[in-house]
């Protein structure tokens, strides 16, 4: 039954269905539902089923008010001006920078309204989807201090997603469309006409999809939309198109590569020892290590004590330059890529390494406090001298000679650069453990899901065997 404020009536003795009437142009809505006959003011009815909407709506424009003021960093006067006893502030165009142009009020929420007014208004009338993309870009340089860890960490992103956008959308038509035009079928015809052009796929697609997503998130969540368009997307009907990711098994190496890689790298250790690349890469190896993770290696960070190891903590980042691709360096990191610091056990193959290698790193390093030292060429005095830390771009270089004069076959279908070595060795490890994915994923920094998705090599013949032998004894025991 309906109740609201209004004039009762009489009560009817037949029990009927409840019906509401309301005839055009009357100012009263008749209620009945068999018992009781309720005559109301539709104006009253009407105010009171919109007051809760009309609430909620004032409440969400003025938190996309307090976005879009927050995102200008609008410093607001302390008090009024003692000329015409107004509050008076300069606005921001597009990019943020002020313009000559001013507002006013006698109070600061009204002078705050009549900003988010002129800014709304401005933002989604102006800005094109590149445009949007670089203010979300940037957004999230607001949230970490500068010169610190997390801000090279966000400038490492920045630079990745920027390189995707150029990749998938800078030429397009896509690329000057304002946003607030942009329909599911917009972005669905832009993912298409990628998918079309390149042999995607799934990690490509994905790297396609966050971007735009990104964009959309930010432009609703400063009000520049009302309606974001990405989650209505149907990123099934894509399957079809990409090219299928190589099995994960075969994403590994060989044991007769291994061997053949590590008798190349003990080749080159004895011909060469100064060469700190070829130690780092047998510790990739035998420890499978990130490479970002090997060339900040300290002496410190090898541990004697009551649980030795190597300590890992840091990584190596690649810093390019917002405003092109040319590189500012190579900046340190005190995390790891998954934010898990680890102890790496000293296991027997471990020390044998350490104990081949530091006497020599010793010798032809002795202040440098890196693991893995740099080495430059002295053109004055012609000879060797210490130089910082390696990249993380010798390594894989390295590599990729090695691969060359070994004939290791290098198929961009089924790509496995040194981080393959991590699949090897967590599979080995797997299958040590008896399958301790927990064990495991200590160890070599990954989760159990990451491991279970995209480390797993297909285990030997071996070991499936034992595994089989095993548990079909224990039934005949049973029996």
């Amino acid at each position: 039954m309906f109740f609201a404020q209004g004039k009762k009536g009489p009560l009817p003795t037949e029990n009927r269905s409840p019906l509401i009437s309301n005839t055009a142009g009357m100012d009263n809505i008749i209620v009945y539902d068999g018992s009781t006959l309720l005559v109301i003011d539709a104006n009253s009815v009407n105010l009171n089923a919109g007051s809760s909407a009309l609430q909620e709506e004032m409440a969400r424009e003025r938190i996309v008010r307090d976005k879009i003021l927050g995102s200008y960093n609008f410093t607001f006067p302390n008090g009024p001006c003692k000329s015409d006893g107004c509050y008076h502030l300069h606005l921001h165009n597009a990019e943020g920078k002020t313009i000559s142009r001013t507002v006013k009020a006698k109070t600061i929420e009204e002078l705050k309204d009549k900003i988010y007014k002129y800014h709304k208004d401005m933002l989604p009338s102006s800005l094109s989807f590149a445009e949007m993309f670089q203010k979300a870009q940037q957004d999230v340089f607001r949230y970490v201090k500068q010169d610190s860890d997390a801000y090279h960490s966000k400038l490492n992103s920045f630079n990745r997603r920027q390189q995707l956008f150029d990749r998938f959308i800078t030429g397009t038509s896509w690329e000057k469309k304002k946003i607030t035009t942009f329909t599911v079928q917009d972005i669905d015809d832009l993912i298409l006409y990628n998918l079309q052009r390149y042999d995607l796929r799934t990690r490509a697609l994905s790297s396609l999809k966050s971007i735009i997503r990104m964009t959309f998130d930010y432009a609703v969540s400063h009000g520049c939309i009302r309606h974001n368009p990405y989650p209505d997307l149907d990123s099934r009907r894509y399957q079809d198109l990409l090219v299928p990711d190589a099995p994960v098994r075969e994403r590994g190496y060989t044991e007769d590569e291994l061997n053949r890689i590590l008798n190349y790298l003990h080749q080159k250790e004895e011909s060469d020892p100064r060469c700190t690349t070829s130690w780092a890469l047998e510790l990739v190896v035998i420890c499978a290590l990130r490479r970002g993770e090997v060339p900040p290696l300290r002496l410190e960070d090898i541990q004697w004590g009551r649980q030795p190891g190597l300590y890992l903590h840091r990584t190596l980042l690649e810093v390019r330059n917002t405003d092109s691709d040319n590189k500012i360096g190579y900046y340190p990191v005190e995390h790891t890529k998954t934010h898990k610091d680890r102890l790496y056990p000293m296991s027997d193959q471990l020390k044998e390494f350490l104990d081949r290698y530091l006497p020599i790193r010793n010798a032809h390093y002795p202040t440098s406090p890196f693991l893995f030292p740099a080495r430059r060429w002295d053109n004055k005095n012609h000879r060797w001298e210490e130089g910082g830390m390696i990249t993380d771009q010798t390594i894989p270089s390295f590599y990729s000679r090695m691969c060359t004069q070994l004939g290791i076959k290098r198929d961009s279908s089924c790509i496995r650069g040194t981080h393959a070595f991590r699949r090897n060795a967590i599979t080995d490890t797997m299958v040590a453990s008896g399958g301790n994915i927990d064990l495991t994923a200590q160890i070599f920094g990954n989760s159990p899901e990451t491991i279970r998705k995209a480390y797993l090599l297909d285990m030997n013949y071996d070991a499936k065997l034992a595994a089989l032998n095993g548990c079909q004894q224990k039934k005949a025991m049973v029996v």
